[in-house]
């Protein structure tokens, strides 16, 4: 088994040997063509992960789903949806039934990256991720393998990466280094391409949903983002008040078990700049994060960032939303400020993108490893939401909602029913 292990992962191509430089050095980044390459040859030559293209984007780039588990479980990988999914519909089942299902199941853990193309090191970290996953013989990257499905989507917008690659590149060492892209890097959307999860517009949108809500039912769902320079460097759940109260509080304490457990992990990693239960108030239907309405662990990271891929320094480009500002209780654009929410703030000189692909690293490797060792419970848990929920609407409503075909506007109406 060990001799199987050392030529498997001897099989896969190491990032260095692929792009030409370890992932994360200053300056060089990996564009969305030869990432799917690399991709590609990682999931030909690892039986550990499963490389689909499921569509195509605006612009006709190839857009991926990457699913990681053992080679057992991505050889069952219907009967672990179906198990999945039965237990988040909640219907047809008893208590002990459902716990016989959570000892069975997996936890799914969906992970997204490079939703915002200008946020370019998400990109740049899932391919260590996936490499990890497909190489690492460690006890704790085994016990994911074997109680975890971990389905990743490298970039949620492919064009926009390659646009801001390309960009880049081409003023990286001029004066223009640190120019924004002068058009928008989703040809319909810019950077609000998130939001059309109210809609689903976009094909890429469309795409993701196929993945969160179809292909999939997960327990738990990371959304990879980065904010301003100044300040924190990383913002992690839990969220701050106001909460929806809508939402099971099972969730809400799931979500503060999680994100307490990525915060512990960075800290323990020696990270400092952690960022919790501050800035970001996610309270209704914001993006991806939709998926809290179906009783999913819903998570947000988001990592400080650099000049694109050139570094910063410490008192360099503020964004609007760098943490120890404000609203988080420290004076405004400081790293310094101690607060309850900023316990260990930053104190480094420089910023780069292989910081950001670090401390994104630690995030998802420290919830893959909850979701491995609480698998039992994050199934069951979902259960139980369902359940709650269904006995809740059951009892209080909404029994329906009445669309009237009598109105000023029929065939917008109809057309909202259908979307529905």
């Amino acid at each position: 088994m060990i001799l199987a292990t050392s030529l498997a992962a001897q099989a896969v191509p190491t990032p260095q040997s692929h792009f030409g430089f370890e992932i994360g050095t200053d300056k060089k980044l990996a564009r969305w063509d030869d990432i799917v390459d690399y991709l590609t040859a990682v999931g030909e030559r690892s039986d550990r992960v499963l490389v689909e293209t499921i569509g195509s984007s605006t612009l006709g780039n190839p857009y991926l789903v990457v699913t990681i588990s053992s080679p057992q479980n991505l050889a069952d990988l219907d009967r672990f949806r179906a198990i999945a999914r039965q237990l988040a519909e909640g219907r047809g089942l008893d208590d002990d039934s459902a716990r016989q299902l959570a000892a069975e199941g997996k936890t799914i853990v969906a992970i997204t990256h490079n939703m915002h193309a200008s946020e370019i090191g998400s990109s740049q970290t899932s391919i260590e991720l996936v490499y990890e996953l497909a190489t690492d013989s460690s006890p704790v990257t085994r016990q994911i393998l074997d109680e975890v499905i971990c389905v990743l989507v490298p970039s949620a917008n492919p064009d926009g990466q390659i646009m801001i690659v390309d960009w880049y590149r081409r003023n990286v060492d001029t004066e223009f280094e640190r120019a924004s892209l002068p058009w928008l890097y989703h040809v319909y959307a810019g950077h609000d391409n998130n939001r059309d999860f109210f809609m689903a517009n976009l094909v890429e949108t469309r795409h993701l949903m196929r993945v969160l809500y179809h292909d999939f039912t997960r327990q738990i769902y990371l959304d990879q983002h980065q904010m301003g320079s100044g300040g924190a460097r990383i913002f992690v759940p839990p969220y701050p008040d106001p909460q929806n109260e809508e939402l099971h509080a099972l969730l809400y304490q799931q979500i503060r078990f999680t994100g307490g457990a990525i915060a512990t992990d960075l800290q323990a990693a020696g990270k400092q700049g952690v960022l919790t239960g501050a800035q970001y108030r996610i309270y209704g239907q914001e993006g991806a994060l939709a998926v809290r309405y179906h009783n999913i662990i819903g998570l947000l990271t988001e990592t400080a960032s650099a000049a694109v891929a050139s570094p910063i320094e410490s008192g360099g480009r503020r964004g609007r939303r760098g943490g120890g500002n404000r609203r988080s209780g420290g004076r405004r654009g400081s790293a310094s400020a101690f607060t309850t929410s900023l316990v260990d703030p930053w104190t480094g000189d420089t910023w780069g993108l292989g910081d950001i692909v670090d401390y994104q690293m630690i995030a998802a490797r420290s919830l893959l490893k909850q979701a491995a060792r609480y698998r039992e419970d994050f199934l069951y848990n979902q259960y139980q939401m369902a359940r709650d929920a269904i006995a809740t609407s059951e009892a209080e409503g909404p029994f329906a909602f009445l669309v009237r075909p009598d109105q000023r506007d029929p065939l917008t109406a109809a057309d909202m029913v259908q979307r529905l």
